[in-house]
């Protein structure tokens, strides 16, 4: 191999490697979506596995054999929502939850457009307009579990209908986790069997107070069938990182030549001296 293929080779794997470096190739980047961020931080991604963590028999149960009723409770540990502590949470039989007020409309709002009732910070798990049987397991069930520090709590709509009938049962759940203050949506069944399947009449996001205006609000869908079964989201907030604007800049094409070059004349240099070697 003479040294002038040697030296193209090795610019050409060079130039690959820097155009990964600077995200211009992404050799096997994975097709799930992410969104975000949000005016406040928050991204979202379904680029996880699937986590579901039944708690139907030992959770504490309300909202059995009701329609448009909340109950709240207290969360066990201080959650940071959109810059404030919240230690208590109210949930509806409609898939919605809220912090620091109550809303009961069955009626789903698109979040990047319209205050829901009551202006609130909120969490839309799978914000329809649902209801439970007075039999069986169908019921809203709630419960803090973890150790200090590494809790989680977790609220699941087990077994909903939808109003005024659906032909199957939907379950689906939210985490709410101490610390990190991710928040994880998993859904283990949303095939109601009509309309209302896999999210069709429902909204998804996260919001804050007035955040169709502040940019405070980061919608995963609305009215659209794009939920699946076995499928977990997570919302996460990431804190601004400032760079230096020096460091941080991409390098201008001459700068790629001259690294380029810069390296042939070093991997040139090194095999002629090599070569002087094995003459001598």
């Amino acid at each position: 191999m003479t040294t002038a293929t040697v030296v193209k080779k090795l610019s050409m794997a060079t130039v690959g490697a820097m155009f990964i470096a600077l995200g211009i190739l992404n050799p096997g980047q994975a097709k799930a979506a992410t969104i975000g961020s949000d005016s406040f931080g928050y991204k979202a991604t379904d680029d996880i596995h699937f986590t579901f963590e039944d708690i139907s028999t030992t959770g504490t149960s309300v909202l059995a054999g009701t329609d448009d009723t909340l109950s709240s409770a207290n969360i066990g540990f201080d959650f940071h929502f959109y810059g404030i502590n919240y230690n208590n949470v109210s949930f509806t039989a409609n898939g919605l939850l809220t912090f620091a007020g109550t809303n009961v409309l069955f009626t789903n709002k698109n979040l990047t457009t319209t205050a829901p009732l009551g202006n609130h910070p909120s969490i839309a798990v799978l914000w329809d307009d649902w209801k439970f049987s007075s039999s069986g397991n169908s019921a809203v069930y709630y419960q803090t579990l973890g150790q200090t520090g590494n809790r989680r709590f977790i609220t699941q709509w087990n077994a909903a209908l939808g109003y005024p009938t659906s032909p199957s049962p939907v379950t689906f759940q939210s985490v709410l986790f101490e610390g990190s203050n991710d928040i994880l949506l998993s859904y283990l069944d949303v095939d109601a069997g009509n309309n209302k399947s896999f999210g069709g009449n429902a909204t998804v996001g996260i919001r804050d107070i007035d955040g169709q205006l502040n940019g405070r609000n980061l919608q995963w869908s609305f009215d659209s069938p794009v939920i699946k079964d076995s499928q977990s989201i997570r919302f996460s907030y990431y804190s601004p990182v400032i760079k230096d604007s020096q460091s941080s800049r991409v390098p201008e094409p001459a700068s790629l030549v001259g690294l380029l070059a810069l390296a042939a004349c070093s991997t040139s240099s090194s095999l002629l001296k090599r070569q002087h070697q094995i003459n001598t």
